[in-house]
């Protein structure tokens, strides 16, 4: 499917949904000044796919150039066996993914990370399309509603993104509406892409709303910051252990290997 979108020269032409949401989330994380992006720096970024089930492609991570990477990789779902459409999962699996971070980060207290304001950006072309085969299973057959209140419950927000044009149509008012609510319900918003609203634009707004936080560590000064690990000199000692050395190897020559006149 193709969506009319600017090019670099500033017209607009023709390209694929899939091609174009990876290059304005590539811009998202790395910045561009001509769309009016400043970029991410200070946050932590992780990446989850999904079709039927959710994957975590990367974890939390500071390597921005790993993340868009990883983006470029993004394909179509080829495989039969994964057909559907898992939001709620794959909100669900995010928000674990989040959860589990902060939680080791707390116990171990070795977090380089000042994380106060996670969020969720789901970007999709369709609606919440469970796999018949996981109809019973809790997690991949759960709803984007039941997703979302656990998203609450980790004061974790929900942005959802849909870059299909005609999604907006009076047909699909229903899952507008839901996806309003339950994005909203949990701090977020839901941005249909229009032809009077493009994926620019979207992001852009969310930008606004979402200041990015920059690492703890790095609005101290290093001297305070506390060590990640530590440093042993070993000069002193290797020093001393050749000077020992030279001292025996003198005095055996003299007293124990001297050669006879």
């Amino acid at each position: 499917y193709k969506v009319l979108a600017k090019s670099p020269k500033g017209a607009m032409e023709e390209i694929e949904k899939m091609d174009l949401s990876k290059k304005v989330a590539k811009q998202f994380i790395a910045g561009d000044k001509e769309d009016g992006l400043a970029g991410r720096k200070g946050d932590v970024i992780g990446l989850v796919t999904f079709a039927r089930i959710a994957r975590v492609v990367s974890p939390l991570t500071l390597d921005h150039q790993a993340i868009l990477e990883q983006i470029d990789r993004i394909d179509y779902n080829k495989d039969i066996k994964q057909v559907g459409t898992g939001i709620g999962y794959a909100i669900y699996k995010t928000v674990s993914t989040i959860k589990a971070t902060l939680h080791f980060s707390q116990k171990e207290g070795v977090s380089p990370y000042d994380i106060k304001n996670p969020i969720i950006i789901v970007v999709t072309d369709g609606i919440n399309e469970i796999n018949p085969e996981d109809e019973n299973n809790p997690l991949r057959g759960m709803d984007v509603w039941r997703a979302a209140e656990y998203a609450k419950e980790n004061n974790v927000k929900v942005y959802i993104i849909n870059i299909d044009p005609s999604f907006s149509k009076a047909k699909d008012k229903t899952y507008t509406e839901l996806y309003t609510l339950i994005t909203q319900y949990t701090g977020g918003n839901f941005f249909p892409v229009t032809e009077s609203k493009n994926l620019q634009q979207i992001y852009k707004e969310i930008d606004r709303h979402e200041k990015s936080k920059i690492p703890l560590f790095a609005r101290i000064d290093k001297k305070e910051a506390p060590p990640l690990y530590d440093t042993v000199v070993l000069t002193p000692y290797l020093l001393a252990l050749a000077l020992c050395m030279i001292f025996m190897a003198v005095t055996l020559d003299a007293l124990y290997f001297k050669k006879a006149p």
